[in-house]
């Protein structure tokens, strides 16, 4: 479908995407999700209209994308949940579930054990990145586990991912539940030490950097000195990816505690 213009007004805009969910809505939540990554930093109010009315014609469009296959809805579906359950104007974790719902009900283990785990993963994606109590970053911890189940030796990328998310859904747990701070700070160097493991096997620089930085973030938050080193480590992989701004604050946070 044709991107807006410039002077398109927001009931066009509004009612552009209804008539091209009505017809195709594969490729109209692809052209939608082109324009939400366009309005997510200059328009969040039409960013939400557009989630908003997308959702509440859900009934609608859900027989649309049936019509095709099974897979076809769960791939929408997978696609939609994703965008619901990243940081942006529209995130909403409900919705967000909801998807996951529909897609887990296709995507079951017993069908297809790499596009369940694929599900599991993002689901619990989307509950670490919105969540805001123990209970949910607990929840995102034990959906990450269970695609780990799946995300075996074979799949080592993948599980790479998976281990490194885990590691960092285990800090914000670690916050949230004080507590038991140090037992979940553990469990996140565990996963992260696996994940970076895995990514220098397979030459994953970009990746590298990333997990070394987490890495090193949970290892100074239980005071371990080689969280220092491992920050200065990551502030070089950094740097040299050309992240210069993520490379600085690897070399802050590596700095001496204040008293």
């Amino acid at each position: 479908m044709n991107e807006p213009t410039r002077d398109e007004t927001r009931g066009e805009t509004l009612s552009r995407f209804r008539d091209a969910f009505a017809e195709d809505p594969a490729s109209a939540f692809r052209s939608w999700y082109r324009l939400q990554e366009q309005l997510r930093h200059h328009d969040a109010e039409l960013s939400r209209a557009l989630a908003e009315d997308f959702w509440s014609r859900l009934g609608e469009i859900e027989p649309v994308v049936a019509r095709n296959s099974t897979d076809h809805g769960a791939r929408f579906f997978n696609g939609a949940g994703a965008f619901f359950g990243s940081p942006r104007p529209a995130a909403n974790l409900a919705p967000s579930r909801e998807c996951f719902r529909r897609v887990l009900r296709e995507w079951t283990e017993e069908r297809d054990r790499d596009h369940h785990a694929r599900a599991l993963h993002n689901l619990a994606s989307a509950i670490a990145s919105l969540g805001a109590t123990p209970e949910e970053l607990a929840e995102a911890v034990t959906l990450y586990h269970r695609a780990l189940e799946f995300r075996t030796g074979e799949k080592e990328i993948a599980r790479a991912t998976t281990l490194h998310n885990l590691g960092v859904a285990m800090q914000r747990l670690a916050e949230l539940d004080p507590g038991r701070s140090r037992s979940h700070l553990a469990g996140s160097v565990e996963a992260l030490r696996e994940a970076l493991s895995l990514r220098r096997r397979h030459g994953l620089s970009k990746g590298d950097a990333s997990t070394l930085f987490q890495l090193g973030l949970s290892l100074r938050l239980l005071e371990d000195p080689e969280g220092v080193v491992r920050l200065r480590e990551a502030s070089r992989a950094l740097a040299s990816a050309g992240l210069a701004q993520q490379a600085s604050l690897a070399d802050e946070l590596a700095g001496e505690p204040a008293d």
